[in-house]
């Protein structure tokens, strides 16, 4: 009994470990997948010297991929009307 409860323990306290993506191949280039909540997409990133990394094909789950599931929305609302920013069409001026 005893060691059942100690085994419980350990395996309670042991954390858990999140499923890794799978690898990003040039077989899964262009393929969108969820990973932890973002649309993240298989693509080549060139590398360099700034970045300290080498040019490969990663994945790319950066801040402005969209959530997962959520279907963008249409164009923003305009914040002003229509009006205000168009022009009547010149006419020429009598005499000018």
């Amino acid at each position: 009994m005893r060691r059942t409860l100690a085994l419980l323990l350990c395996c309670a306290a042991m954390p858990l470990r999140a499923q890794e993506p799978p690898a990003c191949t040039p077989a899964r280039e262009g393929l969108e997948l969820c990973i932890a909540d973002k649309l993240c997409r298989c693509h080549f990133e060139a590398g360099g010297s700034l970045t300290g990394r080498p040019s490969g094909l990663r994945w790319d789950c950066g801040i402005l991929r969209p959530s997962c599931g959520v279907v963008p929305a249409g164009p923003p609302p305009q914040s002003a009307p229509g009006w205000l920013f168009s022009r009547p069409p010149s006419t020429p001026r009598p005499g000018g």
